[in-house]
């Protein structure tokens, strides 16, 4: 949970930069249009604004996973022997005396395979939400 808690921490500020272009490109008119059909800000909020950021939402969130997956250091630094990410598991058989090599590239391979799979799954929302946020 630790672990968790400190790649938020480091990931955050590019979350944030990210995000930003998405709120600041909402029309005002928008949150305004809301309030006259009779919607309070919060439903506001959740029914209209909300949606219209869930590009921008999922392509942070997609960054994010990225991010937290391939961190290396982070996670040797925090933790122990027996708490470790796959990543730094598989980085760790590498130095043993004998090495499972087939195992190791077993692994890796399966491994790489879930994210681009992720990523594969994603690029639809990954693309339209980099494409809204671009500029004004």
């Amino acid at each position: 949970m630790a672990l968790s808690a400190a790649l938020v921490a480091i990931n955050q500020p590019f979350s944030i930069w990210l995000l930003r272009n998405f709120f600041v490109r909402l029309p005002e008119e928008v949150d305004e249009a809301a309030m006259i059909d009779g919607c309070t800000r919060f439903q506001a909020l959740r029914r209209v604004i909300i949606p219209m950021m869930g590009p921008g939402i999922l392509t942070a969130g997609v960054f994010m996973f990225l991010f937290a997956f391939q961190e290396y250091l982070t996670p040797l630094i925090l933790t122990d022997s027996q708490a470790m990410t796959v990543p730094l598991f598989i980085a760790s058989q590498l130095g043993q005396t004998l090495p499972m090599l087939q195992q190791v590239g077993a692994a890796s391979i399966l491994l790489t395979l879930l994210v681009v799979l992720f990523a594969f799954v994603a690029q639809k929302y990954l693309v339209a939400g980099l494409s809204e946020g671009a500029g004004k």
